[in-house]
């Protein structure tokens, strides 16, 4: 780009035609402008002052003249800074850069034609060499102008030309070899003045324009990662409707399908309903690995940390396994380990036993090894198989949600794909990261790296403490509540059929009816958490303990998997099981919440 084009491109941006489609980044030259402009004008001022100072000196000019001048510059010089200052008050939008574009820019041209008069503006009288002092303090001025206007072409033209351009004629208008000489120097000092501002505002230009792509791209990757995360909120919101709406019908099949396999029926039926509580067993499997997702993202599981021995655990995995992996046809091994570490026992166990399942349900040959060894700081928990093996390009996506890498037809009997993402989250959760090497063909190795802690001696057990004798209930007042019909009726004839008296209804307000015809107090709630109206299960619970004035034992079920409910049932502090309740699960429950400890 030629000098003269520069000169055109300023014209254009007065004009209002943007050089760059792209407003911001003409408002941030702007800014820039604005920011350094007041430097550039103090520095003008100061050397206008000084050089009127000189010109008195030597004569050139008397008193009242270089008052006069000094009066002009500093006016000029104050509506500068001031225009600059009004500016940074108003922060005005980017749209609006041409305005103040335009303004800066007059106010440049009244500074350029200063300091352009005063190199024609002098008595004729006037020495060369005082010319050439003025001229060389001009050119000073106009060349810091390069680095503080230099940011929008339209100001540092405004400024230079103007200033340099009337020397340049006077001196071409004289038909001398020295003025001539002069004159082509000007002229030689604009054209390389102009081109090292072009390539400084291109520079400039350039860089606010990638500076603006990374903001582009930061914007983008933020939205992204919001899209993301509402996406995953929404497939936690979906699978937690789902969950429930499946839990409920699954919750009463279950309850039914134990009372029938209990009750007094022929052989064939008992064996029909052994079969069905298998199918609700696999189910409730699947059901339970979405409610630990839906658990884990809500940050309702409790980390308790402690220090224990690792090798009761790794034992105790081996003998729950030993029956799977020979239906397999696998060895499974578990090398010893004195060690003791820090961490959760429970969710490390859990992390340990998805690990496992998962060697024996994907090694066709061979066997399964659990190991631990230490490595600094942490015992390095192992679990190797010789299995197919897990291609490098597959080995990070095996951790993620629903994802298996050998079954496309999606067969239920190996599992949902969520084992080795509730794995590395528990991991993180712990702070025991979870690691992965495989070689096709050969097997896989999972690690989990687990803190290491110094045994905690035992404390001696007294000769004369014994277990508390127990007695079991035989039959207890339990109060239901459950908006599912079935649900409600599975579960009565359950407590039924245990020899329980059982009170129940579909909603709170219901149940409140038949409390008032109570003689005594019950010995057990049992609330859902969901309840028609705006009454739930935990309300209801710390109602009916008020209606009664007495800490009732209560139990709260519930198949909703929703973070925030979890969370608020979790705080509540009551027992919760989550539907689908195994009949043996829920025997249990209600047996202990029923236990009066009698002293021995």
């Amino acid at each position: 780009m030629g000098a003269w084009e520069g000169v055109r491109t300023a014209l254009a941006e007065l004009r209002g035609g943007a050089v760059t489609p792209f407003d911001r980044i003409r408002a941030e030259q702007v800014a820039g402008l604005y920011r350094t402009g007041p430097i550039g004008v103090a520095g003008a001022l100061i050397a206008a002052v000084i050089l009127t100072a000189v010109l008195v000196q030597v004569g050139a000019v008397d008193v009242g003249t270089a008052l006069g001048l000094d009066c002009s510059v500093t006016v000029i010089a104050g509506a500068h800074v001031a225009l600059c200052r009004r500016y940074r008050r108003l922060a005005p939008p980017p749209e609006q850069w041409r305005r103040w574009a335009r303004r800066f820019a007059a106010a440049s041209l009244a500074e350029g034609l200063f300091w352009g008069s005063l190199s024609v503006g002098l008595p004729g009288h006037a020495r060369l060499e005082d010319q050439l002092l003025i001229m060389l303090v001009t050119s000073a001025v106009v060349s810091g102008a390069a680095a503080a206007f230099g940011n929008l072409l339209s100001a540092f033209y405004a400024i230079f030309l103007p200033a340099i351009a009337p020397f340049l004629i006077q001196n071409a208008m004289h038909r001398d070899l020295l003025h001539g000489a002069l004159a082509l120097l000007a002229l030689v000092y604009i054209l390389a003045f102009s081109a090292l501002a072009q390539r400084l505002n291109a520079e400039l230009i350039a860089m606010l324009h990638m500076r603006f792509a990374n903001l582009d791209l930061a914007e983008n990757l933020r939205q992204q990662k919001e899209l993301a995360e509402q996406a995953n909120q929404a497939k936690t919101r979906f699978l937690a409707a789902a969950s429930h709406d499946l839990r409920q019908p699954l919750h009463a099949l279950a309850m039914f399908a134990g009372a029938l396999r209990e009750a007094e029926a022929p052989e064939d039926m008992r064996r029909i309903a052994e079969h069905i509580d298998a199918s609700i067993g696999v189910m409730r499997l699947l059901l339970g690995a979405l409610l630990d997702i839906s658990r884990l993202d809500a940050g309702a599981v409790e980390v308790h940390p402690q220090t224990f021995a690792i090798q009761p655990m790794l034992e105790r995995l081996a003998r729950e396994h030993v029956a799977d992996a020979e239906a397999y046809r696998l060895s499974l091994r578990v090398r010893p380990s004195a060690a003791c570490v820090r961490s959760d026992p429970v969710l490390l166990e859990r992390m340990l036993r998805n690990l496992l399942g998962n060697a024996l349900r994907y090694t066709a040959r061979g066997g399964v090894l659990v190991g631990a060894r230490r490595r600094g700081a942490h015992l390095l928990l192992q679990v190797a198989d010789t299995g197919r093996g897990i291609p490098l390009a597959e080995q990070e996506r095996v951790f993620e949600e629903f994802y298996q890498l050998a079954n496309p037809e999606r067969d239920r009997t190996k599992g949902l794909g969520l084992g080795l993402a509730i794995v590395r989250r528990m991991g993180s959760l712990l702070g025991c990261p979870v690691t992965l090497r495989s070689v096709p063909g050969r097997g896989s190795v999972f690690t989990i790296a687990v803190p290491l802690a110094l045994p905690v001696p035992a404390e001696p057990v007294p000769l004369h403490a014994r277990a508390p004798s127990i007695t079991l209930p035989h039959g207890g007042l339990i109060l239901v509540t459950d908006d599912n019909a079935a649900a409600l009726t599975a579960i009565c004839v359950a407590l039924q059929q245990w020899g329980h008296e059982v009170v129940a209804a579909a909603t709170y307000d219901e149940l409140l009816k038949h409390v008032a015809e109570l003689r005594s107090v019950p010995d057990l709630l049992i609330c859902d958490y969901r309840l028609p109206g705006p009454t739930d299960g935990i309300r209801a619970v710390h109602l009916l303990r008020a209606e009664f004035n007495e800490e009732i034992p209560a139990l709260l079920i519930t198949g909703d998997t929703a973070p925030d409910r979890l969370r608020e049932a979790r705080d509540s502090g009551i027992l919760l099981l989550h539907k689908p309740v195994a009949f043996s699960r829920l025997r249990a429950a209600v047996g202990n919440m029923l236990r009066r400890p009698v002293p021995g």
